[in-house]
């Protein structure tokens, strides 16, 4: 078995959690789905901590869309008031637990993701060094994640 994670029902537990960077496979697959650009239909990103590629709400948004859609095969969107107040409660909530992973873990998340890029292939870094560095060029803002909701939420979860 490739990954630390037994069932779907582990998967669904760690991305509601505060220690999914805690996972490197977990870190590493969420990592490469942005970077690649799939995930969002963006152009393709060099490796980068994800703080650097999602706001911590959009990390909190895809998270808490994979963690429906886990739950059944034939997942939708709900209409009503309630479905939309328990996903306005639910990305709230998954808000809170990815700042408190990215504050507690993901500085060594990103340590370890170096560590096995560098172990997978020491050649694609940019700079030639044979190594991909913590704290690359880019300029720490994050590419994804809409500032239209930036003025209800705590300004914590945009820094």
């Amino acid at each position: 078995m490739w990954t630390s994670l037994a069932s779907v029902d582990d998967l669904a537990n760690l991305l509601m959690s505060e220690s999914l960077y805690k996972n490197p496979e977990a870190y590493a697959a969420l990592c490469c789905g942005f970077e690649s650009g799939i995930m969002r239909r963006m152009p393709e990103v060099e490796p980068q901590p994800l703080e650097k590629t999602l706001t911590c709400p959009a990390e909190a948004h895809f998270r808490m869309e994979l963690w429906y859609a886990i739950q059944s095969p034939s997942y939708h969107h709900g209409l009503s008031a309630e479905w939309q107040k328990e996903r306005k409660d639910n990305w709230t909530a998954a808000m809170q637990r990815v700042y408190n992973d990215r504050t507690n873990n993901a500085a060594a998340a990103w340590e370890r993701r170096c560590d096995d890029l560098n172990a997978e292939d020491a050649s694609g870094d940019e700079n030639g060094d044979g190594e991909y560095q913590s704290g690359d060029n880019n300029d720490g803002g994050a590419d994804i994640g809409s500032s239209a909701v930036e003025d209800n939420l705590d300004p914590k979860f945009w820094d």
